[in-house]
């Protein structure tokens, strides 16, 4: 019997079980496999194989949109990206970081950065900001949290939480000019130090030790509050809005608790997720990149950076509530200030160093080969916030904000430059120089040599 003469739905079941490059082989055989392939195939392998993509736009075949995501697993493999910082410098604060689909917001010190994107290509270029000033500047009202909040993809709605403890939310004018708040809900006078948003709700972790959960869409409903054991530094809720992960600082840093169907929070913790012995401190919580081994089960795994510079990984499903993967960087043992998950395959989880801009990144199928890379800007600080998609990394040092980019069409002029990457690139002719070679290392390397420097070509790469 030839293979031609199965029913479609046999030749289906046999497609699904085949990777890309044999689907290519097998599409290469005859005509009426390769429109089978064409046309049902690879829109069944782009399901099985999710990216965990915000900006990106989906202009193209599914065999064309899966060729580029083989690409981007190839440039994150072999560790070839673009990095650029892509802000002027700012005063040194601690800024916060949120992206959607066609905007990227960074809110640094009294002022909102925002950024449009651009669908030129597979995953859009940054114009330059469009700044709004929100106050004048006080260091007691700075901006410390900001996210978008759902207004049907135009990306122009934003809760934003500062020093002083005050939430609000505001929102783009259409000509984008300006800023301007529309409701203001009731919170502790204590600085809000993390926010997390799934649809209409909003949850802040106050100094102070009081978790809120805010309705965004009714702020006159007085939110319901948990008060938790001591400073809670990062909150994190469940994609599917049943749990809530809280990092505090002491013997027991990392809690989870119940969500109510109704709303309100349970004020019985589920689990104490344990860490090391002595006493530490979560600061960045988020759930396992959904192209893992967790697969849709993601909500229920978090994703954690701690004080002892470990990043953590948590299954709820499991019994022994100790960690199921831990990951460090055998070079720097700094604090973990940020973490997120996504990148190529959606497999990869990347920890902002609390030193020297490091971004730590490792793929969870392969733990053990994970790498760092500094940021560009060469600051020696903290990365502040990280957001990740399938090949992207944006984060915020305390001076600027900055781009890995593993597209392999990416270039530099992609991004807005810096007045003094824009200097260097006219003075030299070359606008490779709008990026910025950013040296990294593996995590398995027995020995650093940092003897030898780039030559001069190499550095002109990004």
């Amino acid at each position: 019997m030839s293979m031609i003469t199965l029913p479609v739905e046999i030749l289906l079941a046999i497609c699904h079980e085949l990777e890309a490059y044999e689907l290519c082989s097998l599409s290469r055989t005859c005509r009426k496999l390769h429109e089978l392939i064409e046309g049902l195939a690879w829109k069944d392998y782009l399901l099985r194989h999710p990216r965990s993509s915000i900006t990106h736009r989906i202009n193209s075949s599914p065999q064309q949109q899966a060729a580029y995501n083989h690409a981007v697993d190839h440039s994150w493999h072999s560790r070839s990206y673009v990095a650029c910082a892509f802000s002027e410098a700012w005063h040194r604060v601690g800024p916060a970081l949120a992206l959607t689909s066609n905007r990227l917001a960074v809110g640094a010190g009294e002022q909102i950065h925002l950024f449009p994107v651009l669908g030129n290509s597979h995953s859009g270029q940054l114009e330059s900001p469009l700044t709004h000033r929100i106050h004048a500047r006080d260091a007691r009202r700075d901006v410390t949290a900001i996210a978008f909040l759902p207004d049907g993809e135009q990306g122009r709605t934003l809760l934003i939480g500062r020093a002083d403890g005050l939430v609000q939310r505001y929102h783009l004018s259409p000509d984008e000019r300006t800023l301007h708040a529309t409701a203001r809900y009731d919170h502790p006078t204590s600085c809000v130090l993390s926010l997390s948003v799934v649809n209409d709700t909003a949850v802040t972790a106050a100094r102070n030790g009081v978790v809120s959960f805010i309705p965004t869409c009714s702020p006159w409903i007085q939110p319901s509050t948990l008060q938790v054991h001591s400073k809670p530094w990062s909150v994190h809720f469940s994609p599917d809005r049943n749990m809530l992960a809280v990092g505090t600082i002491g013997q027991h840093p990392l809690n989870v608790y119940f969500v109510l169907p109704s709303g309100p929070l349970s004020s019985h913790r589920r689990a104490v997720l344990s860490g090391p012995a002595r006493a530490s401190a979560v600061y960045g919580i988020t759930h396992a990149p959904s192209g893992s081994i967790w697969g849709s089960s993601s909500s229920q795994v978090f994703v954690s950076g701690w004080f002892d510079g470990k990043t953590r990984v948590h299954d709820m499903r499991q019994k022994d509530r100790t960690a199921c993967l831990s990951l460090s960087d055998p070079w720097d043992d700094s604090p973990v200030y940020a973490v997120a998950a996504g990148g190529g395959g959606s497999c990869h989880i990347a920890a902002g160093s609390s030193r020297h801009g490091i971004v730590r990144l490792w793929d969870v199928r392969q733990p053990k080969a994970g790498w760092s890379a500094f940021s560009p800007g060469k600051d020696n600080s903290p990365v502040y916030s990280l957001v990740m998609e399938s090949s992207r990394v944006f984060g915020v040092t305390e001076s600027r904000a900055f781009v890995m980019d593993f597209d392999p069409s990416a270039r530099p002029s992609d991004y807005p430059p810096t007045p003094i990457a824009m200097k260097n690139a006219v003075r030299e002719n070359d606008q490779s120089l709008l990026g910025e070679w950013t040296p990294h290392y593996l995590h398995c390397m027995t020995k650093i040599d940092i003897s030898r420097q780039p030559a001069r070509r190499e550095r002109r790469l990004a």
